[in-house]
C-alpha cells in the first residue's frame, strides 16, 4: 500500500506537472500572420496553387484556412506535399470545409522529413460558383504562392514538436528528480536513520524540478533587471563594504547582496557563468530552506510524506503567487520566510549552541535582506512583551534578535532616500480595502483562476466570513492549547494584515495594490512576489491548524476512550496523506499560472526578450545597449531611437540605480501585432551600434541578417542576428561604424525577410 501510494504522489505531483511543462516547451505552432488578407480565386477544375514551404522536425498537423463564400459548395480538392522523391496527398471533400477557419489536413506526415517542400492545393472537379477559395496573406515568411503575381502567401498552420537543447535537459533533469524521488522512497523507511541523507536529496529533488519548470532562471540562466543593475554591476565596481551598504530601492539587501558578493569577487572574470551561479546558488538555498520541514524536529507535524509534500510545495511550487519573480537572484531572499518559520517551530532548548547562534545569525542576515520583514518587529514586540514569562531564554534572544534585524531594516529605509518605501507619500487604506485584499489572497489558495462562472461578490463575503472563522479558531486554539504553535498560527494571521497593510502603503501604482476595487469583483493582484508572505503564510497555517486539531482530538478521545490509540494512528496516517494529495494537486497544477502573470515573456525562452548567453560580454565595453527582463532595455553612453510607422522617435530613460546605466521600458511594443516591414528608412546617414527587433515568430526556420546601405545606396556592411533560430526577439551589434541611411532585412541565404515594425537602435550619434 506504501508504494501505491508513494507512486500515485509522484505521478500526480511530480511527473505529470513536470511533463506538462516540457510539453509546452516542445510543442510548436506555426501559423501565417494575418497581414492584408485577401482571397485567391476559386479552386475550380484544374486550378492549381503551390508553395514553397519549410517543414519542420516531427510535424504533427497542417491545416489551411479556406473561404466558402458562406455558401454550400461541391466537389473535390487534391492536397500534395512533395519533398525530393517523396510525395503525400489527400482529396478533402469541399463540402465539409468552414469558412475562415483552419481545416486540418489528415496526410501520413511521418515520411515527411525537416526542410524544404511543396504545397499544392488542386481542383478536381470544382466549378465557378461553387467552389472555395484561400484565404492569402502579405505575409510570406513562411512562403510565397508561386503562381501569383503579387507578393502573398496561403494562409496555413503547422504544429510539431521540437526537441531542442533546452527540451533535452529538461528532460535529464526529469529523469534526475525520478532517481531522486526512488532514492528518498527506499531512505525513507527508515527516516530516523537517514535523516540527514534525506534532507539533501529532497533538496536536490526540487532542485531539479524548477530545472524542469522554469529553465529561464536556472540552467538557461537569464537575469533579472536588478540582478544586474543592483548586484552584478555594483559588485564588479565597488568594494565589499561599499556594496554592503548599497541600498535596493530604499531598503537593504543584505544577505543577497553578501552571496552575490561571493559569486562575483570569485567569479567575475566571467559574466556569463556568475549570473549562472548567482541564479542557481539562490535557487539551492531556496530548495534547502523548504526542505528543513522533512527532517526529524519536524516529525510530529506529520508523517514523511506529508512533510516532504509541504517542502516540494514551498520550494518547487516554482510560483505560489503565479510569477516566477521569486525565482530570480535578487529575489530568493522572499523565501526566507519559510526558513524563519521553521525555526520558530523548533524547540530551542534542545539544541547545541553552535546551532543555536547559527540560527540566530540567518535569522538577522535574512530579515535585513528585504523590507516586507519589518512587518515582523511590531509582532515580536507584542509576543516578546505578553508572553515573556512564558517563553525561556534563548526564544526572548530569538525574538530580540528579531526586533533588532528589522528595526535596523526599518531605520535603513528612513535613512534612505533613494526609492522604494520613501520615494512617495505613504497611503492609509481603510480597514474595508484591507479586508479586501486579504480576502483576495485567501480565495487565491482555493481558486488560482477566477472567472465570471463564480458569482464573485457571495464568494468574496463566504472567505470573509471564512476568514474571521480561521481567526477565530486559531484562537480557539491558543487559549486551550497555549502551545507554541496557537501563538505562532494567530501571527501568521496578523502578518498577513500586516504585509497587506504595507503593500497598499508602499507600492503606488505598481502592483495593482492601490487599484479601484468593489465586493462584487475580483482581483488581479495576485500574481506579484509581494505577496509571496501571504501565500506562505497560509500554508503554514494548514500545517499548524492540522497539528492543533490533532491535539484537541487527541486530548479528547483519549478522555472518553473512544478510539484506541492504534486506530488514532491510522486516521492521523490517512488524513496526512489525502491532505498531502489535496495540497500537491491544487500548488503543482495551477503552479506558473500563465493567464495571472505578470510577465509571461519570463516563462516562454523564445519569446524573453533576453538572450544573457549572446549579450553578456557587451557590459565589459563602454558603450552598450543590451535588452533583460522584463521588457527593459539597458545602456550606457547609447542614445535609443524607436523606428515605427516610418517616424523615428527618441526614447526616454528612466531612473535608473546606476546614473551611469540609463532603463528604457519597452513593454508596449513587444510580443504585440504589428506591421511587417523589410527596410528601414532612417531619413539620414547614421552610425549605429546596436539594433533589436521582433521576428514574425519565434522559430521562422531562418536566422536574419541585416544589410545597411548609405545615401548612395552602397552596401556598408553585413551583420548576422547575434541569437540562435528559435529567438523571436534578436539583436544585432554593429561594430563598423560606418553610417547608414537605409537598413534590409535578409535569411543567410540571401532570400527577402520580415520583421515587425518596432525597430530598437542604440547610437552613439545624435540623431537630431
Amino acid at each position: 500500500m506504501r508504494k501505491i501510494i508513494w507512486v500515485l504522489f509522484f505521478v500526480i505531483g511530480i511527473f505529470i506537472p513536470s511533463i506538462t511543462y516540457i510539453y509546452n516547451n516542445s510543442y510548436k505552432i506555426i501559423r501565417t500572420k494575418e497581414y492584408n488578407l485577401g482571397i485567391t480565386d476559386e479552386i475550380t477544375k484544374d486550378i492549381k496553387y503551390s508553395q514553397d514551404i519549410n517543414i519542420p522536425e516531427n510535424i504533427k498537423k497542417i491545416g489551411i484556412m479556406f473561404g466558402t463564400y458562406l455558401r454550400n459548395n461541391k466537389g473535390v480538392l487534391k492536397v500534395s506535399i512533395e519533398q525530393e522523391k517523396v510525395k503525400i496527398e489527400t482529396n478533402i471533400d469541399v463540402s465539409k470545409i468552414e469558412n475562415n477557419k483552419i481545416n486540418y489536413v489528415k496526410m501520413n506526415f511521418s515520411k515527411l522529413k525537416k526542410g524544404k517542400a511543396t504545397l499544392t492545393i488542386k481542383g478536381i472537379d470544382g466549378k465557378k460558383g461553387n467552389s472555395v477559395c484561400i484565404f492569402k496573406s502579405s505575409d510570406i515568411s513562411l512562403g510565397k504562392i508561386n503562381r501569383s503575381q503579387e507578393a502573398s502567401g496561403i494562409m496555413y498552420e503547422m504544429t510539431y514538436y521540437s526537441f531542442n537543447n533546452i527540451v533535452k535537459l529538461q528532460l535529464l533533469y526529469l529523469m534526475l528528480t525520478t532517481i531522486m524521488y526512488i532514492v528518498i522512497y527506499k531512505l525513507s523507511k527508515n527516516e530516523k536513520k537517514n535523516n540527514k541523507k534525506l534532507y539533501v536529496f529532497v533538496s536536490l529533488m526540487i532542485f531539479f524540478m524548477i530545472n524542469v519548470k522554469v529553465p529561464i532562471v536556472s540552467f538557461h540562466a537569464e537575469p533579472y533587471v536588478e540582478t544586474l543593475t543592483n548586484f552584478l554591476m555594483y559588485g564588479i565596481q565597488k568594494d565589499f563594504i561599499q556594496n554592503l551598504l548599497i541600498p535596493d530601492v530604499g531598503y537593504l539587501p543584505l544577505f543577497t547582496r553578501i552571496i552575490g558578493l561571493f559569486i562575483i569577487k570569485i567569479f567575475g572574470f566571467n559574466l556569463k557563468w556568475t549570473v549562472f551561479l548567482m541564479q542557481n546558488i539562490g535557487i539551492l538555498l531556496i530548495t534547502f530552506s523548504a526542505s528543513l520541514f522533512i527532517t526529524n524536529k519536524f516529525k510530529k507535524y506529520g508523517n514523511f510524506l506529508f512533510r516532504m509534500c509541504v517542502s516540494i510545495i514551498l520550494g518547487g511550487g516554482v510560483t505560489l503567487t503565479s510569477s516566477v519573480e521569486g525565482y530570480y537572484f535578487f529575489n530568493f531572499v522572499y523565501y526566507g520566510f519559510v526558513t524563519l518559520v521553521f525555526f520558530s517551530l523548533i524547540n530551542f532548548s534542545r539544541l547545541k549552541k553552535i546551532n543555536y547562534l547559527m540560527i540566530l545569525l540567518l535569522t538577522f542576515l535574512i530579515i535585513t535582506s528585504k523590507s516586507h520583514y519589518i512587518t515582523l518587529f511590531p509582532i515580536a514586540f507584542i509576543i516578546l512583551v505578553l508572553l515573556r514569562k512564558k517563553i525561556n531564554k534563548r526564544e526572548r534572544i530569538y525574538l530580540v534578535i528579531m526586533m533588532i534585524s528589522s528595526f535596523f531594516q526599518l531605520l535603513f529605509i528612513k535613512m534612505n532616500n533613494s526609492g522604494g518605501l520613501v520615494n512617495q507619500e505613504l497611503r492609509y487604506p481603510t480597514i474595508s480595502e484591507i479586508l479586501y485584499r486579504v480576502v483576495q489572497q485567501f480565495i487565491f489558495v482555493f481558486f488560482p483562476v477566477i472567472t465570471d462562472m463564480y458569482n464573485i461578490g457571495f464568494l468574496n463575503i463566504a472567505f470573509l466570513i471564512g476568514w474571521f472563522f480561521l481567526l477565530g479558531i486559531n484562537f480557539f486554539f491558543l487559549i486551550k492549547l497555549k502551545n507554541k504553535e496557537s501563538v505562532i498560527s494567530v501571527t501568521l494571521l496578523f502578518l498577513i494584515v500586516g504585509v497587506v497593510i504595507l503593500n497598499i502603503s508602499t507600492t503606488g501604482n505598481m502592483f495593482g495594490w492601490n487599484q479601484p476595487y468593489s465586493w462584487l469583483n475580483t482581483s488581479i493582484i495576485l500574481n506579484a512576489r509581494h505577496s509571496l508572505f501571504i501565500i506562505i503564510s497560509y500554508i503554514c497555517l494548514i500545517i499548524l491548524m492540522l497539528y492543533n486539531m490533532k491535539k484537541i482530538l487527541y486530548r479528547y478521545l483519549n478522555t472518553h476512550s473512544i478510539f484506541k490509540f492504534k486506530n488514532l494512528k491510522i486516521c492521523e496516517k490517512i488524513v496526512y496523506i489525502s491532505i498531502s494529495f489535496i495540497l500537491i494537486i491544487r500548488f503543482s497544477a495551477f503552479d506558473n499560472n500563465e493567464a495571472k502573470n505578470q510577465f509571461p515573456n519570463s516563462i516562454k525562452i523564445e519569446k524573453a526578450i533576453s538572450d544573457w548567453k549572446s549579450y553578456y560580454k557587451f557590459y565589459k565595453s563602454e558603450n552598450y545597449l543590451v535588452p533583460e527582463e522584463p521588457f527593459l532595455l539597458l545602456s550606457q553612453n547609447t542614445d535609443v531611437y524607436l523606428v515605427s510607422n516610418n517616424v523615428i522617435k527618441k526614447e526616454n530613460s528612466l531612473q535608473g540605480r546606476d546614473k551611469s546605466i540609463d532603463l528604457y521600458w519597452i513593454e508596449g511594443y513587444i510580443n504585440k501585432e504589428t506591421l511587417q516591414i523589410h527596410e528601414v528608412d532612417l531619413k539620414k546617414e547614421i552610425g549605429i551600434n546596436f539594433l533589436y527587433t521582433e521576428r514574425l515568430r519565434a522559430n521562422n526556420f531562418d536566422s536574419l541578417k541585416i544589410i545597411g546601405l548609405n545615401e548612395k545606396n552602397e552596401v556598408v556592411w553585413e551583420i548576422k542576428q547575434l541569437n540562435n533560430s528559435e529567438k523571436q526577439f534578436v539583436g544585432f551589434k554593429i561594430d563598423n561604424l560606418k553610417k547608414v541611411r537605409r537598413i534590409k532585412f535578409y535569411t543567410l541565404d540571401n532570400n527577402i525577410a520580415f520583421v515587425k515594425d518596432n525597430i530598437f537602435i542604440g547610437t552613439s550619434d545624435e540623431y537630431y
